[in-house]
């Protein structure tokens, strides 16, 4: 079966919409997943260069700048940009989209982080988005992923919900898988409902 992209969920004014009601105070600003990214700035180098993608409201780009790390951040919503512009101006914030490629140098990045940013696409479109990541991490550079899975593979809320397996293929392809981790909780602190979630580290081949 082939799987339609879903247009609204990539859509920069529903997610300008989202930043509106985290800065409005309506929806409350997320958690940095703090445990995650501890664990990974153990891997990395002291005041390393890490790409955040979909930064969202900016938590845990906040986080990563908090360890003394360079942080880059792209999303592709313009509010989003402005926002986390206008509290860390020393930062490079691009508004991106990720279907895109990437603008930024080969063999850059120590560590790209990718929380809940590549489940809204087909298969094809993750591999290439894949290739221009290990495209821009340095060698022996880190790729964390985090997406919300399925046990069948169906689409559901508007995210394409690939298995365990069929990710974690598609990441061994192009890196060096070093640890997965399959977790059923919240992934925004503002969600009613758990999700089976998928976390993956993987290192440039």
């Amino acid at each position: 079966m082939k799987i339609k992209r879903f247009k609204i969920f990539e859509a920069s004014v529903l997610w300008d919409d989202f930043i509106n009601k985290v800065n409005t105070g309506v929806l409350p600003k997320d958690i940095a997943d703090s445990k995650s990214i501890n664990k990974l700035t153990k891997l990395i180098p002291d005041g390393s260069k890490i790409l955040d993608i979909s930064i969202g409201d900016g938590a845990n780009s906040e986080y990563f700048i908090e360890q003394g790390f360079e942080v880059y951040g792209t999303d592709i919503s313009k509010l989003a940009i402005d926002t986390i512009k206008e509290e860390y101006p020393d930062y490079t914030w691009v508004e991106h989209d990720t279907l895109e490629s990437f603008p930024f140098p080969d063999n850059f990045f120590n560590l790209i982080f990718a929380r809940l940013a590549l489940h809204y696409f087909e298969r094809n479109d993750i591999e290439r988005i894949l290739s221009d990541i290990n495209r821009m991490l340095k060698n022996n550079g880190y790729f964390y992923i985090m997406v919300k899975c399925s046990s069948t593979g169906i689409v559901n809320t508007g995210k394409i919900l690939y298995t365990p397996d069929e990710w974690i293929n598609m990441i061994s392809d192009k890196f060096e898988v070093v640890d997965v981790k399959k977790d059923k909780r919240k992934a925004y602190v503002f969600e009613k409902e758990e999700s089976n979630l998928l976390e993956i580290i993987a290192k440039s081949k």
